[in-house]
């Protein structure tokens, strides 16, 4: 029957075989051993133990267990904590660094995306500005063939001087492309020289478009200062080109200067349409234009106050602006200079420019 098992089990004594045994407990731990003579069982043990004493035992056991297992947990907690708080302190750090390449990652394709966008504009722009003079003169000068136009003097001298400012245009437009190639090549040397404000301008106005009838200049005979001619002509040039091409024609573009012990400061005023406040800085930037359309009303590649700016900053100056939408602008050009200015007689120091 028993096959030599020996089984065993719990017995809640709910057998009829069980009736004496429930006078010694609810439960007892069973066991049956079966007796075999000559391979056959011939007799069966049955033996009773109380379950409460090996309930106890086996608690006791789980007791010491869980303890000795919550203990190991300890254990392996403390080691592992500075593992684990090294470990995490490591990935935040990578964390934070990966943020951070993350965004300039961003902000480079950002930079990348506006650069190509100006420089597309730029294309489209110097494709227009090197080619709209250049097809006036053309225009010009075939007219001038015509026997009725080179049999008239007067109309022969207006196209003559309409080819001049046209051809002056070109050449301001190859300067500041010249120039901004030099920038990127490296720093022009400075070289300093005295330099009359007054025969400085003059010098310049001509050059620009009415710049002879409309630039007004409030410096006294004789203001002279000692800095780099080159760089001020250029800074100047660009900034009152600027002036006047943002103004309505006609109107007038204001200048004066105020010279100091060791720096000196040409102050540019326009009656033109302003600039907003949040667009101060961005027009200083290379290829900026106020009006992208194809439309705009004002020429121009984006490279005059960029120039002016680097160029100034170059000779340890700089340029600034104060400006309302619609009420005009005053452009600030400051600079060093290298000695006293000296007045027409060489007395002293010249300081009786205008002030703004």
């Amino acid at each position: 029957m028993f096959e030599g098992e020996t089984p065993s089990g719990i017995s809640d004594l709910d057998d009829d075989e069980n009736v004496a045994e429930r006078t010694i407990a609810d439960k007892l731990f069973f066991t049956y051993v079966p007796v075999d003579v000559d391979g056959s069982t011939v007799a069966v043990f049955e033996m009773y133990q109380r379950y409460a004493v090996i309930q106890g035992d086996v608690s006791a056991l789980l007791r010491t267990i869980a303890v000795a297992f919550g203990i190991g947990l300890v254990v392996l907690y403390v080691l592992l904590l500075p593992i684990a708080s090294r470990a995490s302190s490591a990935l935040r750090r990578q964390n934070a660094r990966l943020n951070e390449l993350l965004a300039r990652e961003q902000e480079t394709v950002a930079e990348l995306r506006d650069l190509d966008q100006k420089k597309s504009d730029f294309v489209a722009a110097a494709s227009h500005e090197l080619r709209t003079p250049l097809t006036a003169v053309l225009g010009y000068l075939q007219t001038m063939r015509l026997p009725e136009v080179s049999n008239d003097t007067r109309a022969r001298d207006e196209f003559i001087k309409a080819s001049e400012d046209q051809t002056r245009r070109l050449f301001r437009l190859i300067t500041n492309l010249l120039s901004a190639s030099h920038l990127e090549a490296g720093s022009r040397p400075t070289v300093l020289e005295r330099i009359d404000l007054v025969q400085l301008f003059e010098s310049v106005t001509p050059a620009l478009p009415n710049g002879r009838e409309r630039v007004r200049v409030d410096v006294p005979a004789g203001t002279a200062v000692v800095a780099d001619r080159w760089r001020l002509e250029q800074v100047l040039t660009n900034v009152l080109d600027n002036a006047l091409k943002y103004s309505p024609a006609g109107s007038p573009v204001e200048v004066d200067a105020t010279i100091g012990a060791d720096a000196a400061s040409i102050h540019v005023r326009d009656l033109g349409i302003g600039v907003h406040p949040d667009q101060h800085e961005a027009i200083f930037e290379r290829f900026h234009q106020v009006d992208q359309s194809s439309t705009r009303r004002h020429g121009g590649l984006g490279l005059g106050l960029h120039l002016a700016r680097e160029l100034s900053r170059e000779a340890g100056g700089d340029i600034s602006i104060e400006s309302t939408p619609g009420a005009g602008s005053v452009f600030t050009i400051t600079f060093p200079i290298a000695a006293p200015a000296l007045d027409p007689a060489g007395v002293g120091p010249s300081n009786a420019g205008a002030t703004s």
